[in-house]
């Protein structure tokens, strides 16, 4: 009996020890709950009045309380996001289908909400009655957008090298599939798996348009329940007019979604209690 409790005793204290180690504070990363990744639709199918009906329905949603509210409930009160547009454009501001146009912002409130609202607004807003034209356009490249932020692609920040540590999300918008030529020797999803390949938690997106477009967002975009990934969403509107009120309880229920523990939590919690599947949750690397 002696034995047996020690070495349960011994066993007590390498559990505790992993628990000990998840503990400590990330390394040069500001904790967050999560890391949101906005994967703006600027292709040529997008005109002038449904590119500011996107671009305002993020606006709206960071001034919005229910959205701060929801931020508030995490269990550190805190998200980064940014916002990329992706497009097959030959815009110098592009690089590789990808463009971002707001770094990562951290929100905890509603004055910083407002901050990250008013970053979008300020720059991005058109003007049709004076000439504005979408200056993007181009076809539309999902898995090169998504492979592209998954590699931090040349002028671009993304989850590796931001400042922030917390839960990798990916918000994907769009009106249409890929059409762009899946380049030779990659998967239909190649841009979804290099995005899982990086440590991306879940992938969710928003649908403007037909159910053959959900179909290819739930086949090739969004994750799927696994090992180190949380199944996504595709949430499905009929036209821009409905952007502002979908982009709004898109993002509640991104931000409300349950936070994972790390991967040492669930190896300490499955020693203790045998569990049949154990979620190792991939972290940022740190540099």
């Amino acid at each position: 009996m002696k034995s047996m409790r020690s070495r349960a005793g011994i066993g007590l204290v390498a559990i505790l020890a992993l628990f000990a180690v998840t503990a400590q504070p990330a390394a040069a990363g500001t904790a967050v709950d999560i890391e949101l990744a906005l994967l703006v639709d600027v292709s040529g199918s997008i005109n002038e009045v449904e590119f500011n009906q996107q671009i305002n329905g993020y606006v709206n949603a960071f001034k919005d309380s229910d959205v701060i509210s929801a931020i508030g409930d995490g269990a550190k009160g805190s998200i980064a996001v940014s916002m990329y547009f992706w497009a097959n454009n030959a815009n110098t501001n592009f690089t590789d289908y990808v463009y971002q146009v707001v770094g990562w912002t951290e929100v905890n409130s509603a004055a910083t909400g407002l901050t990250f609202a008013n970053l979008i607004d300020d720059e991005l807003v058109l003007n049709p009655s004076s000439g504005d034209i979408n200056p993007y356009g181009g076809s539309t490249p999902i898995q090169g957008a998504m492979n592209t932020l998954a590699v931090d692609g040349s002028g671009l920040v993304g989850f590796a090298d931001n400042t922030f540590d917390g839960v990798n999300i990916v918000d994907v918008s769009g009106d249409g599939s890929n059409n762009v030529a899946i380049p030779t020797g990659k998967s239909t999803d190649f841009g979804r798996d290099a995005l899982v390949d990086a440590g991306v938690y879940q992938i969710n997106g928003l649908v403007i348009g037909s159910s053959s477009i959900v179909d290819y967002y739930e086949d090739y975009v969004i994750t799927s329940n696994s090992s180190t990934t949380k199944a996504g969403f595709v949430q499905n509107i009929s036209s821009f007019n409905d952007f502002s009120s979908a982009i709004k309880s898109k993002l509640i229920r991104e931000i409300g979604g349950v936070v994972p523990l790390p991967a040492a939590a669930w190896l300490g919690l499955g020693m203790l209690g045998g569990l049949g599947v154990i979620r190792k949750v991939r972290r940022k690397k740190h540099v």
